[in-house]
Formats: C-alpha cells, structure tokens, sequence
C-alpha cells in the first residue's frame, strides 16, 4: 500500500478557520487606522481654514458677521471649497461656524468622537465651541 499523501479535511478546515480570524483582526485594526487618518485630513484642512481666513482678514480688514451654518457670509462663503472639503471628512451635520467681524471659530465632530475646534486666536484643538472662541 502507498502511504496517503495531503492533507485531511479537518487539518484544511483549522487552517481555514485560523487565516479567517486573522484576517478579522486585521480588518479591524485597518478601520481604526483608517478612521485617524480622516480625522488627521480633517484638522489639516481645519488648519488651512485658518490660514485662509487671515488671508481675507488682511485684505478686507474684516471677518464678517455672524453665521452658524459655514454660509452667508463674505469670508465663510469665500472658503467653500475649504469647508466642502472638511464636510467629506467629519460626522455628517456637525460643521458650525461663527464670526463677528473681529473674531470667528469654527468646530466639527471628527469621525473618530472629538469635537475639533479651531479660532481666529490661534486655538486649534480637541475642545468645545462657545461663540467665535473654542474652550
């Protein structure tokens, strides 16, 4: 008789079961990753929100006046592009703006649970909203 060669049904199903778990925990640590890496593009998209803005501030001298949904302002209006941008990156409803001619703020729930905020002060940080100034 030939000694049988392979393997065995059951020693190809633990194999099978083994890669299958592996591949679920890589899985979900790639989600993680993934998840940091939108919120890591929606603070830098924040950040060039800031520069931009002192960019209009020195050409008009002013922020503009009050809004609380990213538009009907000059400056807010003028940076679309820039809050479209953020919008693709955050929690869907959560973007909220606020100037008052010489101050704004702007804050966002990232994917990953914090609210970001950054201001026209300089603060750009994992924080809450109040007024034109993040806390």
């Amino acid at each position: 008789m030939r000694p049988s060669s392979g393997f065995t049904l059951m020693e190809l199903l633990v194999v099978i079961s083994i890669i299958g778990i592996l591949a679920a925990i890589v899985m979900s640590s790639l989600n993680v990753v993934r998840t940091k890496g939108v919120d890591g593009a929606a603070k830098s998209a924040m950040g060039q929100l800031r520069a931009q803005a002192e960019i209009y501030f020195d050409t008009y001298h002013d922020y503009g006046v009050f809004t609380i949904d990213c538009a009907g302002n000059d400056m807010f209006n003028s940076l679309a592009h820039i809050f479209a941008n953020i919008n693709t990156r955050i929690k869907p409803g959560t973007l909220a703006c606020e100037a008052n001619g010489n101050a704004w703020a702007v804050s966002a729930t990232l994917q990953g649970g914090p609210i970001w905020c950054v201001d026209s002060k300089g603060l750009s940080a994992s924080t809450t909203r109040s007024g034109t100034t993040c806390n």
